[in-house]
């Protein structure tokens, strides 16, 4: 398994936008100006659910002018905002955090790749995934199964914090494709990298927090807790395997009724 880090300037720009926290002090200079350049492409390009409020402009006599002058703004916007200081320390401190990130996973990743096979039971695929890397002050973390793809940016809140959310990540678009209930497998991905891993690499530590700070997503604790004992024995096991664990669990008679409750909770009727 391959890691290949890169920065997306496209990517980057609508992220950083589009998040809540500016990356650093007078980021919010350069949303202000490419807004003041054109309002209906500012919006449709870093906040689409205002789109509707550009189509209402449109009608059947209209639509050629409009789109030709909202393709020009576009493009303006665009150059306004690759030439523009801010972004210009954005991309600068965000390649720093690339470095940071590459050379972390040059140094490790032997030891994450066995660890985390060994945890497995199995062979990671050969395979190349890539890390669009984000500004590290503003949280990112996403698989995109369909391009072998993982946005990534982050505070390293503890040691080897990317290392093993980058696992995280790498792992759903491994186990994703193989396991089908989303919310078990998850949790499996959190009792491997977040937790197993991390205490294996950093040489300490306890499951489910770090530092005093919790680990992995509260909306899963339960589930997780309920999997621990069999995870524990899982992990004592010399002939690991972890679809089959998968399997035990999916047809454990309290692992149904937490997914049944926490389907119920997530996607109230």
């Amino acid at each position: 398994m391959e890691l290949k880090f890169k920065i997306n300037k496209y990517y980057l720009l609508a992220h950083t936008i589009k998040s809540s926290m500016p990356p650093f002090d007078g980021w919010i200079e350069l949303p202000n100006k490419l807004w003041n350049i054109s309002n209906d492409a500012y919006w449709f390009l870093f906040n689409p659910s205002a789109q509707d409020k550009i189509f209402a402009k449109l009608d059947d006599t209209g639509f050629d002018v409009f789109f030709v002058k909202f393709k020009k703004d576009f493009e303006k916007i665009l150059s306004a905002a690759f030439k523009s200081k801010e972004f210009s320390r954005l991309h600068k401190e965000t390649k720093k955090y690339l470095n940071f990130l590459e050379k972390e996973w040059i140094n490790k990743q032997k030891i994450i790749i066995a660890t985390t096979e060994e945890i497995l039971g199995e062979k990671l695929p050969d395979m190349s995934i890539t890390v669009l890397v984000t500004h590290p002050k503003l949280a990112n973390g996403m698989a995109l199964p369909e391009s072998n793809t993982i946005y990534w940016g982050h505070r390293e809140n503890w040691t080897n914090y990317s290392m093993v959310y980058l696992m995280h990540e790498a792992l759903h678009l491994i186990l994703d494709r193989k396991l089908e209930k989303k919310h078990l497998t998850h949790a499996i991905i959190e009792l491997i990298s977040d937790n197993e891993l991390r205490i294996r690499l950093n040489g300490k530590g306890k499951y489910f927090k770090e530092q005093g700070e919790h680990v992995g997503h509260l909306f899963l604790r339960k589930l997780e807790r309920a999997a621990l004992p069999f995870w524990k024995k899982y992990l004592k096991d010399e002939n690991k395997n972890i679809i089959k664990f998968y399997n035990e669990l999916n047809a454990n008679s309290e692992i149904k009724k937490l997914l049944e409750r926490l389907s119920e909770e997530l996607n109230p009727v």
